[in-house]
């Protein structure tokens, strides 16, 4: 089977290049890219480990005396089958009439990749987009669940990343958010030997931290002003207070993602509201991803495969006929890890 009469496998390099474009594209957008690192996990199962950010202190010992053998960090309870990510969409018929346009009127190959290009760049940043929600999930709640209404073809799963309820907090006021009550988590962890690199919150948590008379009062300390500032404090003015005086810094979250819901896109959760979770690392979040089996094995059956390295996507580009149509599918096995869940804390603003 030759893919739009054998055009496209002259041009597997320019479609290539045009999908790991898209990868950065989708990278520099979103959230989780920025505080995540990835791993490849050849057994297809995951697990989230203990932190090696609790950790315990060495001993000292005689010069003919044995080192004390340490505890690793353990794996905790949580631990599943990496799920299988994957969608596909259809080259209309507009679209199709597009690229025989362009092949018949002998335009540029740059013209004819963007164009076959054009739904398979859209699959790379929906697969982005999902990771992006359970990432926001799995930092705001502590738990995902593989399908919620979003996801067809699949178990209910929940994965529970086990933080401790002794590291779930609520704020004193009812929907509000202070300097207080974050000083209070500090405080609680510093004790136990947790400390934090970075706070992540929704923009509504951050205005109301933001918002609040002690937040503004000490800004003003710090900056020499007597008194408490009008307004608000914006989330740069939050950072120059906490960064220097607790070592860590705010993010911003993303509130939510659109998935598509028996064919209509709907936004939906990702951060859950007025909860800032306090983090010990820049990146709390591991990507766990291995192949598909196509990845693996190496068809020949003239569909165009490339691998995109990246969180181990495999991109196929075929045909179908009866009508004739492209179909430009993405699959990976891949699911957001929370690694140091003991040394991850969450105040949660009380409820009304």
């Amino acid at each position: 089977m030759e893919l739009l009469g054998g055009r496209v496998k002259d041009i597997v390099k320019e479609v290539n290049a045009q999908l790991l474009a898209q990868i950065r594209i989708s990278e520099e957008r979103m959230l989780f890219p920025k505080i995540s690192y990835d791993e490849v996990i050849p057994s297809g199962f995951w697990s989230s480990v203990k932190s090696v950010y609790v950790n315990v202190a060495a001993d000292y010992k005689d010069a003919d005396g044995e080192a004390a053998l340490k505890s690793n960090p353990t794996e905790s309870a949580a631990i599943g089958r990496l799920p299988i990510i994957a969608l596909k969409r259809e080259l209309n018929s507009r679209l199709m009439e597009d690229i025989e346009e362009l092949i018949n009127g002998g335009y540029s190959d740059d013209a004819v990749v963007k164009k076959v290009t054009e739904i398979q760049r859209l699959n790379i940043d929906s697969v982005f987009l999902r990771l992006e929600l359970d990432t926001n999930r799995a930092l705001s709640n502590g738990v995902i669940v593989t399908n919620d209404g979003t996801n067809t073809n699949i178990d209910n799963v929940r994965v529970d990343y086990l933080i401790p309820e002794a590291n779930k907090y609520e704020t004193k006021v009812e929907g509000d958010t202070t300097l207080e009550d974050v000083k209070n988590v500090i405080k609680d962890a510093k004790n136990r030997a947790i400390y934090f690199e970075l706070a992540l919150a929704d923009s509504d948590t951050l205005d109301k931290l933001g918002q609040a008379e002690d937040m503004r009062q000490a800004y003003a300390t710090k900056k020499g002003i007597s008194g408490t500032l009008d307004g608000h404090l914006d989330l740069e003015q939050i950072n120059e207070y906490f960064k220097p005086k607790y070592g860590f810094e705010f993010v911003e979250t993303t509130p939510n993602v659109r998935v598509e819901i028996k064919g209509v896109a709907t936004p939906k959760e990702a951060w859950k509201p007025g909860v800032i979770t306090f983090v010990p690392t820049a990146k709390p979040i591991k990507i766990g991803h291995k192949g598909v089996i196509e990845k693996r094995m190496h068809f020949d059956d003239g569909d165009v495969y490339t691998d995109l390295g990246k969180y181990s996507m495999m991109s196929v580009l075929s045909q179908k006929k009866d009508p004739y149509t492209i179909v430009s599918r993405l699959e990976t096995r891949a699911v957001p890890i929370l690694d140091a869940a003991d040394a991850v804390c969450i105040l949660s603003a009380k409820k009304k």
